[in-house]
């Protein structure tokens, strides 16, 4: 992971040393589920097809940016942000021990890296004013994972501390947003975003992760951005 950060970094200085290279800075409020999340019963034990009940996580993102015009209208951007997910599940299932319904709360903390790849469309409308579409991949690099598992389950099983989440996950995003170009240099962006997961942030383990394999996290919000 240090040496993905490393070569992060590295990009982000050439990527600056060249001509025309707009500084800026990004605030992202938003929404975080789990979607699809399987409800099968794929083992017998560990709340594996528990139903589940979620409220979407709210959290603030921060993020450095770089953005380069090659033309007219497009724009190529990359910059590294910072993801804190805290999610909270609440399980419901049938115990086959106690002969009855149990539900407990599953606790999910995921922090990652983000480093984007994105392309602009921008669309100038009068005065200061112009649309900005925006497309791209993010990839997702996990610094911190924490959940209470363990410690809710009935079952006692060693499954140590080996990483239960995925060091790298890479996420498609799309955003649409107004700008106002303010003089030559500064400018501010305000608009929506939506970027969801197309590879696993979990691996297939015991019991629940099983059913969390499948799922992937979705993320919509409003993002502002002002470059220097």
């Amino acid at each position: 992971m240090k040496r993905i950060l490393f070569i992060t970094l590295c990009m982000l200085c050439n990527f600056k040393a060249m001509a025309q290279v707009k500084f800026g800075f990004e605030l992202n409020a938003y929404s975080s589920t789990f979607r699809n999340i399987s409800s099968d019963s794929i083992v017998p034990w560990g709340y594996s097809g528990a139903k589940v009940t979620q409220s979407p996580a709210n959290a603030l993102a921060p993020a450095l940016i770089l953005r380069k015009d090659v033309g007219k209208r497009f724009s190529l951007e990359t910059g590294l942000g910072y993801w804190s997910n805290k999610y909270k599940l609440n399980l419901q299932a049938y115990n086959r021990w106690y002969k009855a319904t149990v539900d407990s709360t599953l606790n999910i903390s995921l922090k990652y890296i983000q480093v984007p790849v994105l392309v602009n469309y921008e669309i100038p409308m009068k005065g200061i004013l112009s649309f900005v579409f925006t497309g791209g991949i993010n990839t997702k690099i996990l610094i911190h994972q924490q959940d209470n598992y363990q410690d809710i389950i009935f079952e006692k099983v060693g499954l140590g501390s080996f990483n239960k989440y995925k060091r790298v996950v890479l996420a498609p995003s799309i955003s649409f947003a107004g700008k106002w170009q303010f003089n030559n240099t500064n400018s501010l962006e305000l608009g929506v975003f939506a970027t969801r997961d197309v590879t696993p942030f979990t691996g297939k383990h015991w019991g629940f992760y099983q059913n969390l394999y499948p799922a992937r996290i979705l993320q919509t919000g409003i993002q502002l951005k002002y470059f220097l």
